[in-house]
């Protein structure tokens, strides 16, 4: 260290003296994503769940639940909120796997995600905060086809702390204007993407 402090001077010196412009260091701040996955198998149903858990097979094979094209259902997941999390929202998106012989064509599918932050002593009833969307759109697959929808905008978990535990609702809404594709569609995963303090605790 005490050598290439050294060479630093040096260098300094060196530029000083041929009438260089001085070097100016800035202080650049890093920011720290990660992304947690939440299996499907891990939530439970919500005020109408999904189709039980299933495994989709097709030489190699994923377990899905399949989320109802004509009816809006819903599941509860738990997130446990690093205690390394810095920020005030999340972001999402749905991992999906197309389960039926009729694959989308030109089609989208919708899903929502709203949730609430909570501490020790605190209610598991604790309201949730707005619901946000993320989907794809006008895309075309076949059956067994795997298709991600597109990262959300930013989340409001209620009250989001370090440490905390999240309750998440996790829907399809077949009659938002996005979801068009008339089939259901498997969703193996969810996935918040959230930002992290940079630290070697």
């Amino acid at each position: 260290m005490k050598r290439l402090l050294l060479l630093i001077s040096l260098l300094l010196l060196s530029l000083a003296v041929l009438g260089a412009s001085p070097i100016v260091f800035t202080e650049n701040e890093i920011t720290v994503k990660d992304v947690d996955t939440i299996h499907i198998g891990a939530c439970v149903n919500g005020a109408s769940g999904p189709e039980a858990l299933s495994v989709l097979t097709s030489t190699y094979s994923v377990e899905v639940r399949n989320f109802d094209a004509v009816a809006d259902e819903d599941v509860y997941a738990i997130w446990q909120v690093p205690f390394d999390f810095t920020g005030t929202t999340v972001t999402f998106r749905v991992i999906c796997w197309v389960t039926n012989a009729t694959g989308p064509s030109g089609k989208g599918v919708s899903f929502f995600l709203q949730g609430a932050s909570i501490a020790d002593g605190e209610l598991l009833s604790s309201a949730h905060g707005t619901a946000i969307e993320s989907n794809f759109a006008a895309a075309t697959h076949s059956q067994y086809d795997r298709v991600a929808t597109s990262w959300s905008s930013a989340v409001t978990l209620t009250g989001i702390a370090a440490g905390e535990t999240c309750t998440l609702k996790l829907y399809r809404d077949v009659s938002d204007a996005d979801d068009d594709y008339a089939q259901d569609i498997g969703v193996e995963a969810v996935q918040i993407k959230y930002q992290r303090a940079l630290t070697n605790d």
